[in-house]
């Protein structure tokens, strides 16, 4: 929840700032709806959610235990990956001129803006998993990461031209994006395991 609402807020920001290069007046009618459509989603989702918080923070009740924790070197990479995602994220989003020419494809400033909203969002699922610290809570965020891992090598596959292959950039986000991948296994194989152990002991 709290990196869908970060997430979906500072991508109304970053639509806000670049307001300019939407169409709000298209000829297209389809165009224009799409872009009206985007408008409307991220300005309603922000305020959804955080009702959502309220009304969930004002019910009764309590988290389950904690049955399944996470290993302790799991958690620290989640929450180094979380510190480097949302570190570089921040960067894009306050100087993406300065930073999109160290990336390894060509980026907008738009574009630049956008991933940054993406990447902070998800260094705050990182060290969320990793606060939630058992397996059980994270299943979704286990599963994301190899979704994640899996769809950036198909746009790999697809724009291999765009990318910066000898790059210092580009070497860099593959071993970061190799890094994932390792953290998603580890974290499914984790489920997996507490999961047996659940069904062993009921």
């Amino acid at each position: 929840m709290p990196a869908v609402l970060l997430f979906t807020v500072l991508t109304l920001v970053v639509t806000v700032i670049h307001l300019d290069r939407f169409h709000l007046n298209a000829r297209t009618p389809i165009t224009l709806a799409v872009t009206w459509a985007w408008l409307i989603v991220y300005t309603a989702v922000p305020v959804i959610m955080a009702l959502s918080v309220v009304l969930q923070r004002r019910r009764r009740g309590e988290d389950p235990p904690r049955t399944a924790p996470v290993s302790r070197g799991v958690q620290w990479m989640l929450l180094a990956q979380g510190t480097i995602l949302g570190a570089v994220g921040l960067a894009l989003l306050l100087a993406p001129s300065t930073i999109a020419p160290l990336w390894p494809w060509s980026l907008m400033p738009l574009c630049a803006r956008a991933i940054g909203a993406w990447l902070v969002s998800l260094g705050v699922a990182a060290a969320h998993a990793a606060w939630e610290n058992d397996y059980q809570r994270i299943r979704p965020a286990a599963v994301s990461y190899l979704v994640l891992v899996a769809l950036q090598l198909v746009a790999l596959a697809r724009f291999p031209g765009d990318f910066a292959w000898g790059s210092r950039a580009g070497m860099l986000y593959l071993a970061f994006l190799a890094w994932m991948l390792v953290v998603g296994v580890l974290l499914n194989l984790g489920h997996g395991a507490a999961r047996q152990m659940k069904a062993s002991a009921a």
